[in-house]
């Protein structure tokens, strides 16, 4: 089968900011004829670490488990 990966890359905003960049991902897929030949798959995510080399001040810096909350809420979001 098919996949087309991409890094859906939002470290400005909360993980719903993903929501338009894999509908743009589905609409290059169907210009290019693979928009039901292949599966869509996201191989790689983050948000800024709270650590001395981040910018602690930056809204979507986070702990650990901050990050991880963000990375299971961008799972389920991807998933719908």
């Amino acid at each position: 089968m098919l996949t087309v990966a991409h890094h859906f890359y939002v470290t400005q905003s909360g993980p719903e900011a993903i929501v338009p960049i894999i509908g743009e991902v589905r609409r290059v897929m169907a210009k290019n004829g693979v928009g039901e030949k292949a599966s869509m798959e996201n191989t790689e995510t983050g948000w800024r670490f709270d650590n001395k080399d981040s910018y602690a001040d930056h809204p979507m810096v986070r702990s650990f488990g901050g990050r991880r909350e963000l990375c299971a809420q961008s799972i389920r979001i991807v998933e719908s």
